[in-house]
């Protein structure tokens, strides 16, 4: 599953004026990697920005078996100039599980 999110606004000093995140998640298996792909000073200029980049190296892993896309997602997108923002595990599984118990995780059962 593929998740895009993103704030504009200043937070923290932890963060970025504006940012732009994707991140992809197996929901059998419950990793998930989250890539910022771009990222706004205060003045509203893009420290970078490869949103549309990565955005479009997605549609080259569909074809991967599933055990690969997580690593290459993240291979690419850092290749590409993003940047890791989280990975790992969800707690508690994806939420799909809800919808579809087939892909329930087994950190959520």
């Amino acid at each position: 599953m593929v998740t895009e999110s993103g704030h504009e606004g200043y937070h923290s000093d932890a963060d970025d004026w504006g940012a732009f995140q994707i991140e992809v998640l197996d929901c059998k298996s419950g990793q998930r990697v989250e890539m910022r792909t771009a990222a706004q000073k205060p003045s509203g200029a893009y420290r970078f920005n490869q949103t549309t980049r990565v955005r479009r190296m997605l549609d080259d892993l569909k074809d991967l078996p599933r055990d690969q896309v997580l690593d290459q997602f993240e291979r690419r997108a850092s290749r590409a100039g993003a940047k890791v923002r989280e990975k790992g595990v969800i707690p508690g599984g994806c939420g799909c599980k809800a919808y579809y118990p087939e892909f329930a995780s087994e950190a959520s059962q």
